[in-house]
């Protein structure tokens, strides 16, 4: 009996060594397809996160060119208001200057004259008839009756010559 049972025994283990084996072999062909699904896993969640990463990217990249644009504009709008204020600047000084010239040869009875002569020349495109003419204060006395004589010529009647303090050189026909 005692073979019997050693031979038995001998047939048991080896048996629980095959189903030992057996079970290894099981254990792992499923560890080596669930390490294979899990490298699949992460190369999908790397590829997932590089896609989510280059979209955040771009979406980045594009917010900070809307912003560069909207500043730049800001800039540009900025740029030319300043240039149109220095230029009006500019305009308002010249204006003052070119008042305070036009007045200086307005007084001056020389330029004063000239400015006279220009005008009778300048009246030559105007149509005969009763013109009225509005002059700044200041002409001498003289220089008004040439002016009023030479449009007579050209109007075929003597102007009306008034004084209009509202003008501080020059004359209006």
């Amino acid at each position: 009996m005692e073979t019997t049972s050693s031979v038995l025994g001998l047939q048991v283990d080896a048996m629980l060594e095959g189903i030992a084996q057996d079970r290894d072999a099981q254990v792992e062909a499923i560890l080596s397809t669930a390490r294979e699904e899990a490298r699949e896993l992460m190369r999908e969640a790397r590829r997932n996160s590089r896609r989510r990463l280059r979209e955040t990217i771009r979406e980045e990249r594009a917010r900070l060119e809307r912003r560069i644009q909207r500043e730049s504009a800001g800039l540009a709008t900025a740029a030319r208001e300043h240039r149109l204020q220095v230029q009006r600047e500019r305009l308002g000084r010249g204006r003052q200057l070119a008042s305070a010239a036009l007045l200086e040869r307005w007084r001056d009875p020389a330029d004063c004259d000239a400015w006279i002569d220009t005008a009778v020349a300048a009246a030559r495109v105007l149509e005969p008839g009763a013109w009225e003419v509005a002059h700044a204060p200041g002409p001498p006395a003289d220089a008004l009756r040439r002016l009023a004589a030479g449009l007579q010529r050209l109007a075929g009647e003597a102007p009306t010559l008034r004084s209009d303090d509202t003008l501080d050189a020059g004359l209006v026909i």
